[in-house]
């Protein structure tokens, strides 16, 4: 220990002032606990324990990784009268037997690549020199103010100095080759030396204790260089009518420390995305003056649509006219007993859950939009643990299907998971004309008419359960009315989630059986205004 004279005055302690030497303790504590967070990152906890007299000491925690975050660095006592009144980070290095020679090696290895680098460069510039005089030889045939005595002279200087330039440049070769072979065997006595020497982090705390005691304190950072990822599988059994989830987190950290045996939890933070939402919106109609409109029209303020929306009558219609989806919280998945993972990138996955539960298979479609049916499976999960933001790999009676995004697996709650395009359920949507033409006077009033045919045939061999999505218009104006006509088919659901307008068909089509849906309403206005659509 390092000890440093000087003195300090403790003060409450039998009224009593004692006066104690500062010390120095320096410690490695082992890493224990490890938060790491979806998104990338993790939180490491080390802890560790050590007797101390009275007074203010330093406390040296080494070893650390250089990767860590120096702002969100943190030092805590179990014991609430130990004070910590500052703290420095530092870099370090591993003080290992073989340090120094390693570093004497590798002092050599510089000088003889410093020697070869310039020798190389000499017999650059000789060859460029050689290169220069052999030019000159080739201009015989060309040069004629020059005798042939002349010529036999400047041949016979040519030679000479080309001779002692191949042997600067042989001698300069055979150098660099005895310099490459010593770098070589410094290389390989270098290996044989032991491991290479570690840089680390060092974090220097003065504290204060006001009696000897035994302290237990813990050490928290931030590090960019790790993070995982949620695995999920969704294999759905259409005989048994059953789904199993499984659910595995794949972690890595390349952080430059191991984590061996620690407690580690997990945060699952990451946005999430939708496949196959059947997502509804209400269709508002209101009522704007024509006139208004031609001459926003020639308005050089905003574009019409934005300037009919600002001047409409103020109306007010229940139901949510936008579509969000909930911002995912952060959750912590602890993982039972510890786990050890090396900073070498490699891949760990940890099994987090599974479940199996009955399944209800509906196949649903929107045809206005899409005519494709997609296969649903209807499930609650009663024991399993709530997950978000997940792009499952899906199984279909062990074939794979595909992957994308799910919503949230919510515990408890009713859920409709897309299962991807069902191609034996299929939806034909064929608008048809309306009786009284697309538009025209009904009285005082104009009239618009919307008839559409759905038929949806079912080519499996056995029941399906089918429904089928679309909506009408909602007034946005007391004078805007709109009803379904005689003829059309009475949906199962309407209003669905409090959304006006929203529309749903249901049926179990027997294998093979064609169903017909009949989708028609009429809208009237009065004739002197204009329909608009927002």
């Amino acid at each position: 220990m390092k000890y440093r004279n000087i003195a300090l005055l403790l003060a409450g302690v039998s009224g009593l002032s004692i006066a104690s030497a500062a010390e120095e303790f320096t410690a490695i504590p082992a890493i224990t606990d490890v938060a790491v967070y979806r998104d990338g990152g993790a939180t490491v906890t080390r802890r560790g324990t050590l007797k101390v007299p009275a007074g203010r000491h330093t406390l040296i925690l080494d070893q650390l990784t250089e990767s860590l975050d120096e702002e969100m660095l943190s030092l805590s006592f179990e014991d609430g009268e130990v004070r910590v009144y500052s703290q420095e980070i530092s870099p370090s290095y591993s003080t290992t037997p073989a340090s120094e020679r390693q570093a004497a090696i590798e002092a050599q290895i510089a000088i003889l690549r410093a020697q070869d680098k310039d020798l190389q460069a000499q017999e650059r510039g000789h060859q460029m020199q050689l290169d220069f005089i052999r030019s000159l030889s080739q201009k015989q045939n060309t040069e004629t103010s020059l005798s042939f005595t002349d010529w036999q002279n400047a041949l016979a200087f040519v030679g000479q100095q080309s001779v002692d330039l191949l042997r600067k440049i042989e001698a300069l070769t055979l150098k660099r080759t005895e310099i490459g072979q010593e770098i070589r065997k410094l290389e390989r006595e270098l290996r044989d030396t032991g491991p290479d020497r570690e840089d680390f982090t060092s974090a220097r705390f003065e504290l204060m204790v006001p009696t000897e005691r035994e302290v237990t304190y813990s050490l928290s950072y931030f590090v960019d260089d790790a993070g995982w990822s949620l695995a999920t599988e969704g294999a759905l059994n259409t005989t048994e009518k059953n789904l199993t989830i499984r659910a595995a987190a794949i972690v890595e950290q390349t952080t430059g420390e191991d984590w061996y045996n620690v407690r580690l939890s997990l945060s699952n933070n990451a946005p999430t995305d939708e496949l196959g939402n059947i997502d509804q919106n209400p269709h508002i109609l209101t009522l704007v003056e024509p006139n208004r409109m031609e001459r926003k029209a020639y308005s050089m303020a905003p574009g019409p649509e934005m300037d009919v929306a600002m001047d409409a009558e103020e109306i007010v219609v229940t139901g949510s006219r936008v579509t969000a989806n909930s911002s995912a919280f952060d959750r912590m998945y602890h993982i039972a007993g510890t786990v050890s993972l090396s900073s070498s990138g490699e891949s760990e996955i940890i099994d987090l859950n599974e479940t199996t539960s009955k399944a209800a298979l509906v196949v649903r479609a929107i045809p206005e939009r899409d005519t494709t049916a997609y296969l649903f499976s209807d499930t609650k999960l009663d024991n399993f643990p709530t997950l978000r933001n997940i792009s499952p790999t899906l199984r279909r009676d062990g074939h794979f299907v595909g992957t994308g995004d799910w919503p949230d697996l919510v515990q408890g709650a009713d859920l409709k998971l897309p299962y991807g395009p069902d191609y034996a359920v299929t939806v034909d949507y064929i608008e048809e004309a309306p009786e009284d033409g697309d538009s025209g006077f009904f009285g005082k009033n104009n009239a618009q008419e919307k008839r559409a045919l759905i038929k949806i045939t079912n080519s499996h061999t056995e029941p399906a359960t089918v429904e089928i999505f679309d909506q009408i218009p909602v007034s946005g104006h007391e004078d805007i009315k709109v009803r379904t006509l005689s003829d059309a088919t009475t949906p199962t659901e309407t209003d669905m989630g409090g959304k006006q307008g929203l529309m749903m068909w249901r049926k179990t089509l027997k294998a093979g059986e064609t169903w017909t849906i009949r989708h028609q309403y009429r809208i009237t206005y009065p004739s002197d205004m204009q329909l608009i659509s927002r």
